[in-house]
């Protein structure tokens, strides 16, 4: 399954800017081409990196080493 930008921003409740530039930064998975002005991720991927991000369920530590935290935080 794929995501478009808005559905990524809907699904880990970021920006569509936050989400690119996180991308751009190399710190987020990349988005892959379908047309000239369109850019979809793999549903896979966003949540492989939310689990690097915030671990899995029964994880209680919260974000892990060298995971990415907004800067309000």
């Amino acid at each position: 399954m794929i995501l478009n930008i808005a559905e990524v921003s809907n699904r880990i409740k970021l920006s569509p800017s936050t989400i690119k530039r996180l991308e751009k930064a190399g710190k987020f998975p990349a988005a892959r081409k379908i047309l000239a002005s369109r850019s979809v991720w793999y549903v896979a991927d966003i949540d492989v990196w939310i689990t690097k991000q915030i671990g899995t369920p029964g994880d209680k530590n919260g974000v892990k080493p060298g995971g990415w935290m907004p800067s309000w935080t």
